[in-house]
């Protein structure tokens, strides 16, 4: 039995998996556990997963977002060898390293990221890779200081633990509970350390950060995404968004039903390179409802002065007015005003404003009869995005 796997970021071309068909769950649970030998000449993750299921004859794919939270993205290569091992064990060896996970899914071998990579929350560093592959495959003896094996296991003996507003009494009675589980993967010691006390905890550079859960909803509302939805239940975009940013949704009862029809059976949102927490905040702006972060959840409840109906004019006019300012450690961050917010004579300003510029669109991109050539090319709205927001911790 032989089973050798490394993961090297070299350039490389984009290749694409095509969706794989549903099989029998039983059969393919069987074949999990049979004898299985592969090659893989360092070749991109795509071929690579295609080359396993080629080999197995499952069918195998990558969920959406895996491209994202890999260090190079589609460019993150592969190579590895097994032979006369399990299949299942093949699989997890060569998705280990990059903190990558399968899982069934109708019949389908459906590959993601481990819950730890995904709380990153950007595209991570090899090194954060690496201490998230260690953090789940390596086991923590009793007897030693978990930080100490930690440090050891790494190679970086400036890692801490970096608890955020936490009493140290607190933390104290979090380690000894997680000392208790030992011995343990140092992943389900973290895991141990933070349950039932409404944290969590995620790697960040060469540290191991201890956050509220609050606090991760907020960091999780930063991830850039590129939407466009158009013409679609409001409800479907509330809660496509809620899956991008990994939260939980929790809803008062009937607030949807609150919002004019209109808005809520054909809802049109377009963003380039916006963060999840800003494409919420103009769902807010045109809707009157409140996304509020709770817990690893978002709470959806009504404005205090309701949210708009049929014959009725809306409680505020649908626009945000944002400022960026700079924080103590230099990075900026953004502050959403809603027009309630403002001088009356300021929203009167931005109203005719904002009309005037409308006008002008309206007027540049009229449509072209279709027995005239366009002279205007073509026009795809775009929110601006700052790359900078994906290092803040």
């Amino acid at each position: 039995m032989k089973l050798q796997i490394a993961m090297v970021g070299l350039a490389a071309a984009l290749v694409s998996v095509v969706p794989a068909a549903a099989q029998d769950e039983g059969l393919v649970l069987r074949a999990l556990d049979e004898p299985f030998s592969i090659q893989i000449e360092d070749m991109p993750i795509t071929q690579a997963v295609g080359r396993f299921a080629e080999v197995s004859g499952l069918s195998i794919r990558l969920s959406p977002e895996v491209l994202d939270c890999l260090p190079h993205g589609s460019q993150t290569r592969v190579r590895m060898t097994a032979r006369n091992v399990k299949l299942r064990d093949a699989l997890s060896a060569m998705l280990t390293p990059m903190a990558l996970e399968y899982a069934l899914e109708d019949g389908v071998v459906v590959i993601g990221p481990t819950p730890s990579l995904r709380r990153i929350g950007r595209r991570p560093t090899f090194t954060e890779v690496e201490i998230l592959e260690i953090l789940h495959s390596k086991t923590l003896r009793r007897g030693e200081p978990a930080i100490d094996q930690l440090r050891r296991l790494t190679g970086l003996p400036g890692l801490e633990l970096l608890w955020h507003d936490m009493a140290s009494a607190d933390r104290a009675a979090a380690v000894l509970a997680a000392d208790r589980a030992l011995p343990c993967t140092g992943a389900d010691y973290l895991d141990q350390l933070v349950h039932g006390r409404q944290l969590t905890w995620y790697v960040w550079e060469t540290q191991i950060m201890i956050v509220t859960r609050q606090t991760q909803a907020i960091r999780q509302l930063r991830r850039l995404v590129t939407v466009e939805y158009r013409n679609q239940p409001l409800s479907q975009v509330i809660f496509d968004l809620a899956r991008k940013a990994d939260l939980e949704m929790k809803m008062d009862p009937g607030v949807l039903a609150l919002v004019a029809p209109e808005v809520r059976n054909t809802f049109t949102l377009l963003m380039d390179r916006a963060t999840i927490g800003e494409a919420f905040e103009a769902i807010s702006g045109a809707t009157g409802l409140v996304f509020q972060p709770e817990g690893l959840a978002l709470r959806v409840t009504a404005a205090p002065g309701g949210v708009p109906q049929d014959g009725q004019s809306r409680p505020r006019p649908p626009f945000i007015v944002s400022l960026a300012l700079e924080g103590p450690d230099g990075a900026d961050f953004r502050v959403f005003f809603r027009p309630e917010d403002l001088p009356a004579e300021l929203v009167d300003r931005i109203e005719r404003r904002r009309d005037e510029l409308l006008e002008k669109l309206r007027a540049e991109y009229a449509p072209v009869p279709e027995t005239q050539p366009s002279t205007n090319p073509a026009v795809t709205p775009v929110k601006p995005g700052r790359d900078d927001r994906d290092a803040q911790p």
